[in-house]
């Protein structure tokens, strides 16, 4: 199946891709990244063409949109383990709305952490 008629998720260290028809599992990857604490593995993805990339744990894959086969991976040295967004000519992940509300929370209501606003 094409990457263009999946819908791809990225959930507890996995990215998950659906059939966009029927909402079938077409394939499940799970992410090998570094577990840092008991909770779950938040990842990022980004599609571009047919590749799917994913962040997790700080380790950025690159996986075969039509498979979900990882073609390579980067453990980012010395860049840490937050949340990552991904971009691409034309495309980002976006950063979701309860992380920016928890780093807000965090900063005691004072902005976003390193955010020039």
């Amino acid at each position: 199946m094409e990457p263009s008629q999946l819908l791809f998720v990225g959930v507890k260290g996995r990215v998950v891709a659906f059939n966009q028809s029927d909402g079938t599992l077409v394939w499940e990857t799970k992410l090998k990244g570094e577990r840092l604490s008991l909770g779950d593995s938040f990842v990022t993805v980004l599609v571009e063409g047919q590749l799917v990339f994913a962040h997790t744990c700080g380790v950025l894959f690159c996986l075969d949109g039509a498979s979900g086969r990882v073609l390579w991976s980067n453990k980012l040295k010395g860049l840490g383990y937050d949340i990552a967004c991904l971009a691409a000519q034309g495309a980002s992940s976006p950063v979701p709305p309860q992380i920016v509300l928890r780093r807000r929370v965090g900063n005691g209501g004072g902005g976003v952490e390193g955010g020039g606003d």
